[in-house]
């Protein structure tokens, strides 16, 4: 007991002397212009081995303090500010002085790169160069197995959720750079889950530049940010990538394997992938799939997401995205080059095959008043889905002030369903009341094509002059063959016997044209007029031909007139108008009209043909107030052909 006591004794002044900290603060001003000084960076160092104790910025008013400092320990400070000399100060905080105060500070003005002056080791943890943050990774500890995403998560202001998305201050990220160039199409998970941390010198953070090129008016909390990766002087060529496999010896025999390999050799990023498994598990994560695909780099227009962790990117689904047992296989490869610092190319090409296996059991009992209905389901599926997916990209940029981009996309879709479903009703009173059969067979085909073209330019002469345009093209047909065997059987008041057989067979085609211009012209200091003018063509086409099995020649011929009918379209809008962007301090004022002309042209196979021309005043008002914005707005959207086409869904 008294060895105890001794122990809880020393533990407790280990504690009270652990817990004895100071503090160091202070007031940062320009020595010529004597203004306060913002976003400094005060570094506390151990003078002893030059190891990082903590550190802090200074706010709007030049004024710092940093906290949590050891006591009777020799201290350095180290002051960095971007375009100022380096200021060091040493000094030991004692138990009778815990908060030290250095008083006001004056910088002088230094031209020379922080580089040049700091010894490595003092290298500040963060700094702020005009509009770019830099975190030092030496600052930030991290094992050596951790990867850009571990590293990420130490750095004050980021934040990751669990999908692999990154914020920086509360600002989304919308790509991630290796030493200036796009990385694997730019997708922030790529790097962040697949580069390993110690080949990374410098973390810097900018706005992002293309977005603000496409839109000009966008609110600071709007725009999104770019993380580039500095590598470390030795590192600049390397491959990497993983690799798994595994299984079982049950009676399901699960197994999955994988592997995807990643090189970046200067101006060249090459990867490879390819993965199977029956374990209903996308055989890579998004992160994954995007750092090899590079989607957004050629083509990445959609994803989708499943609980179970699927993937389906530009309708390139990487298993795990249905219901049921699914064998997934898939592979594919993406190469990207920048001949020059003008042009960047890239090619990707993606195959994927889902076999799904599905079985639903459902029995349901509903209780109206003293009667209970009990309805017994079972169904079942089997699903095989193929799709191919080619794109190409090239972005040039002629000069500072101008880019163009061009990025043509084809993927190609096959699928195939068998389903079988069954189901039965009863009540306690009445007992069997009906039940039904259903046999179904799908077989669906398509086939897209789309392009799109940027171009955005800048005047020379004028500041605030600019232009961008953009013009997306698509081309899709597809075909879909559906068969449907029903037997239904009512009991109630006799036996009815209902029965249908029949055969769907479905077109449909479409050509999108989408084409967009914005000019901007200031007027003055603090007024600027925009104008736009977009234009939308459609051509569709959405066909449903009915057959009904003949007993006689057992074959699908006789026609179905009831449900067999189509809709050709053609439509084209047109939105022309401007804005006044009125600027006065911190308050921005944006009214817009618009002038939204419409013309359809529907022609229904069994219909006249019905023309129908409107005109809209689309009026629009933003008013921002720092990061604060209210907007009000109006849109018109026309039915699409599928939500037109005059025949009803009988297959079930």
């Amino acid at each position: 007991m008294r060895k105890q006591g001794i122990l809880l004794l020393l533990f407790f002044i280990c504690s009270i002397h652990l817990m004895a900290q100071g503090s160091v603060k202070g007031k940062l001003y320009d020595s010529s212009a004597k203004q306060a000084l913002s976003l400094a960076t005060i570094t506390v160092f151990k003078a002893r081995d030059t190891s990082i104790v903590t550190y802090r910025l200074s706010n709007p008013q030049g004024e710092f303090k940093v906290p949590g400092l050891p006591l009777n320990i020799l201290l350095r400070a180290v002051i960095t500010n971007s375009g100022y000399k380096v200021i060091r100060k040493e000094f030991t905080i004692t138990a009778d002085s815990v908060d030290l105060n250095l008083g006001t500070i004056f910088s002088q003005i230094d031209t020379s790169q922080l580089e040049e002056v700091l010894v490595s080791a003092e290298r500040p943890p963060v700094t702020y160069k005009k509009d770019t943050i830099e975190f030092n990774a030496s600052a930030f500890k991290t094992l050596p197995t951790a990867l850009v995403e571990d590293l990420l998560k130490k750095l004050p202001g980021v934040e990751i959720d669990q999908n692999g998305n990154i914020r920086v201050n509360g600002r989304a990220v919308n790509r991630i750079m290796v030493d200036g160039k796009d990385f694997f199409g730019g997708d922030p998970r790529v790097a962040s889950k697949n580069l390993p941390a110690n080949l990374i010198d410098k973390v810097q953070v900018v706005d992002d530049k293309q977005q603000k090129d496409r839109d000009p008016e966008i609110a600071t909390q709007d725009l999104g940010q770019v993380i580039n990766l500095k590598l470390k002087k030795s590192i600049k060529k390397g491959w990497f990538g993983k690799a798994y496999a595994g299984g079982g010896t049950g009676a399901q025999n699960h197994y999955e394997t994988g592997a995807i390999i990643n090189t970046f050799r200067d101006t060249v990023q090459l990867s490879i992938l390819g993965y199977t498994n029956n374990i209903n598990k996308s055989g890579f994560s998004l992160g994954d799939i995007e750092s090899l695909g590079g989607f957004k780099r050629s083509g990445y227009n959609s994803v989708s997401m499943w609980s179970d962790g699927g993937v389906a990117i530009n309708g390139i689904s990487f298993g795990a995205t249905g219901q049921g047992i699914q064998k997934s296989t898939g592979g594919g490869l993406n190469f990207s080059h920048d001949p020059n610092k003008k042009t960047k190319l890239s090619f990707q090409y993606f195959i994927s095959k889902i076999n799904s296996d599905s079985r639903t059991k459902a029995n349901t009992v509903q209780s109206i008043e003293d009667t209970l209905l009990s309805t017994f389901n079972n169904r079942f599926d089997n699903s095989i889905e193929t799709n191919q997916n080619l794109s190409f990209s090239i972005k040039v940029k002629p000069d500072s002030l101008s880019s163009f981009e061009f990025t043509p996309s084809l993927l190609i879709r096959k699928r195939k369903t068998d389903r079988f479903f069954t189901s039965e009703s009863e009540s306690n009173f009445e007992g069997e009341l009906n039940k039904s059969n259903n046999l179904t067979n799908i077989k669906a085909n398509s086939i897209n094509f789309s392009q799109e073209l940027a171009y955005v330019t800048n005047s020379r002469r004028k500041k605030g002059r600019w232009f961008n345009m953009f013009v997306d093209f698509s081309a899709e047909s597809g075909k879909n063959t559906e068969t449907n065997e029903v037997l239904s059987t009512f009991f109630k008041g006799g036996i009815f016997l209902d029965t249908l057989n029949q055969l769907r067979n479905g077109k449909s085609s479409q050509i999108l044209v989408d084409a967009s211009m914005n000019y901007y012209e200031p007027l003055g200091k603090n007024l600027t007029l925009r104008l736009f003018n977009t234009t939308n063509f459609r051509k569709e086409n959405e066909a449903i031909a009915t057959v009904d099995w003949d007993p006689i020649s057992s074959k699908y011929n006789i026609i179905n007139n009831d449900l067999t009918n189509g809709l050709d379209r053609n439509y084209t809008r047109n939105n022309l108008g401007g804005a006044l962007i009125i600027k006065v301090k911190k308050i921005t004022i944006t009214p817009t009209i618009g002038g939204l002309s419409l013309n359809i042209n529907n022609r229904f196979q069994k219909t006249a043909e019905i023309k129908q021309s409107y005109f809209y005043l689309i009026p629009s008002l933003t008013i921002r107030v720092g990061q604060t914005s209210l907007s009000f707005r109006q849109s018109v959207r026309e039915p699409s052909a599928a939500d037109l086409r005059p025949v009803p869904d009988n297959t079930n």
